[in-house]
């Protein structure tokens, strides 16, 4: 039987780009692996969640001292079909979803190990977004129903708070 040949990256190029983005989903990988709330969740649950923002560079991981990745975060920019249709379902967010407004939502928030991570990601998330607002849904281990967060930047006016709980409400409003 011949063996497929080897592909060496001579870190260049596209060939680095590529393997860049599966040392990044391995990663947010362990990191899923480690967290209680997502180590029982699917790797199709896992691919469509993580792969998007890889790719998009729509997220952010940060790593101890010793260079183990301890927290991640990802982001997505949904359009205002594509927020009703996560918030109802999360399950249903499609690959064009990622970019197809001005919606800003943190899609995973994964600090299995420590407070002290949690809260740095939470501070170099509010200074990357420092003028915006952002939603998350969030769901506790064993839950069934999630909940809609809204986080705002460091320099979010104190004003667009009200404007940002209108906003979603109006999705419900009627319906």
């Amino acid at each position: 039987m011949e063996l497929a040949p080897l592909i060496r990256f001579q870190g260049q190029g596209e060939d680095m780009k590529e393997l860049d983005n599966f040392v990044q989903l391995g990663q947010i990988s362990w990191l899923w692996m480690n967290s209680k709330l997502h180590e029982d969740w699917s790797t199709r649950l896992m691919s469509r969640n993580t792969i998007p923002p890889i790719s998009l560079g729509q997220y952010e991981i940060l790593h101890g001292n010793d260079g183990i990745p301890v927290a991640y975060a990802s982001w997505a920019y949904f359009s205002e079909d594509a927020e009703l249709r996560y918030i109802r379902d999360p399950s249903l967010i499609r690959l064009e979803d990622w970019n197809s407004g001005d919606r800003l939502w943190f899609v995973d928030y994964v600090s299995p190990f420590s407070v002290k991570h949690t809260l740095a990601l939470k501070s170099v998330l509010r200074e990357r977004f420092s003028d915006r607002f952002a939603r998350g849904l969030r769901v506790t281990p064993g839950g069934k129903t999630g909940r809609v967060l809204t986080y705002f930047g460091e320099n979010v006016p104190e004003g667009w708070r009200t404007t940002a709980d209108e906003q979603i409400l109006s999705h419900f409003s009627d319906k």
